[in-house]
């Protein structure tokens, strides 16, 4: 949705393209792209019906490498968002996996129909319903015609963190920074510094040395950060053992002029006791980061 080259109202490769220079002046040197690979676009393009092409409505895979091309010109890393645990009912896998043609028989989760209702419809094996609100009998009636018994995929995996960490991989073999790392979301109004602290710490503790770290404040599933969270947010990171700076975020959320007292904020880790602050005024919209000498 950032640029649209040609007129038709959806944003494109090429739009992108044009505007690489006014990325590097606003000094962006990272762009993360959500999917745009080909897809019947029943779920903003994260149903993707092929993973190695662009879909049409964002330009073709030539409009791709030149964009990645002029990416590597100006020092600008790319970000390619994709999906390694489903797929469009569209893709080839999916399509030959309901023939039960192998390889492919096992590659989704299927389960039987339970039964049939008074139409003779099969009737879903479980009481799971489409969040997308999908007619989950007509798609199980689709998938019943192929052979006579009914296959349904109805699972989309969830991992442990420590095993996501896999993703970056090594120093000797990277792999990628995947954008996985969801815990900000859980932010709420009443959570005060040190649970904000806890929940960017889950990820730190775990990353791999030399990797970064990823944080995600929003996505639409979501409301946006604003909403979510009180007037004021502040969190710090202290790294213990390190020449890396600590640093104390303060955020001003509302419309209007804050004052906040810094100094009352959770002291552990050392917030306070390790620096001298004072009470600091906030503009509307406003924030400010104190960063202080490492411990």
């Amino acid at each position: 949705s950032f640029k649209d080259s040609d007129g038709d109202g959806v944003g494109d490769i090429k739009g992108i393209t044009s505007k690489l220079d006014y990325f590097v002046d606003l000094g962006i040197d990272a762009i993360w792209i959500s999917p745009m690979y080909s897809s019947p676009m029943k779920d903003f393009g994260y149903d993707i019906s092929n993973f190695t092409n662009i879909d049409p409505i964002f330009g073709t895979l030539e409009d791709f490498y030149e964009m990645a091309t002029e990416f590597k010109k100006r020092d600008i890393k790319l970000i390619m968002d994709i999906v390694p645990n489903h797929s469009s009912d569209l893709h080839e896998w999916f399509v030959k996996s309901v023939q039960r043609i192998e390889p492919y028989t096992n590659y989704y989760v299927w389960k039987n129909a339970t039964g049939f209702d008074e139409e003779g419809k099969p009737l879903p094996p479980n009481n799971w319903v489409s969040v997308f609100g999908a007619d989950v009998r007509q798609l199980l009636d689709i998938y019943s015609k192929v052979d006579g018994k009914l296959r349904c995929m109805m699972v989309e995996s969830s991992v442990s963190d420590d095993y996501i960490m896999q993703y970056y991989g090594t120093r000797d073999k990277p792999v990628a920074h995947f954008p996985f790392n969801f815990h900000l979301l859980s932010v709420r109004p009443d959570h005060n510094a040190r649970q904000v602290l806890e929940a960017i710490n889950i990820w730190y503790d775990l990353l791999p040395e030399g990797q970064w770290a990823t944080f995600l404040l929003g996505n639409h599933d979501q409301k946006r950060a604003p909403t979510r969270w009180s007037e004021v947010l502040a969190f710090t990171r202290i790294l213990e053992n390190s020449n890396a700076l600590g640093y104390l975020v303060l955020v001003n959320l509302s419309d209007d002029v804050v004052n906040v007292d810094a100094s009352t904020f959770d002291r552990v880790p050392a917030i306070g006791s390790v620096i001298n602050t004072q009470t600091v005024e906030l503009g509307a919209r406003n924030s400010v980061i104190i960063a202080f000498p490492p411990l």
